[in-house]
């Protein structure tokens, strides 16, 4: 605890089409991801900081300027904030838990490299 990260690589996959499927049928269907931390719902957060809502989309539905076609995209990265508040006796207590979700296609190199640059969000299709 209290220890910034960045860019940790937790897991890697590879999706098969019935599993690409079952996803483009979950972000055509608003479906939203629900974390928990320390009995604590993930946050998002609205681009200009109005409100927040609980749970982030799986992905979701951009078109390509070449073909101008729908396409999916699987939102593959997250920040994540978490909010604590330090008591007196030196303990931490979490507070709050927000994520900021985000599409990227990079190999892990190139991600390490905009990371020590100062990048902390990119969407490439």
């Amino acid at each position: 605890m209290r220890q910034d990260e960045a860019c940790v690589v937790l897991c890697r996959k590879s999706h098969k089409k019935h599993e690409m499927d079952v996803f483009r049928h979950m972000i055509d269907n608003d479906y939203r991801i629900h974390w928990l931390l320390d009995g604590l719902p993930v946050a998002v957060r609205s681009e200009d900081g109005a409100f927040v809502t609980r749970g982030y989309p799986v992905g979701f539905v951009a078109s390509i300027a070449t073909t101008n076609r729908p396409q999916h995209y699987l939102f593959n990265h997250v920040r994540i904030i978490v909010k604590y508040f330090e008591m007196e006796n030196g303990e931490n207590t979490i507070v709050g838990f927000e994520v900021s979700p985000f599409s990227i296609k990079v190999s892990i190199p190139f991600l390490l490299l905009l990371i020590e640059f100062g990048v902390q969000t990119l969407s490439i299709h």
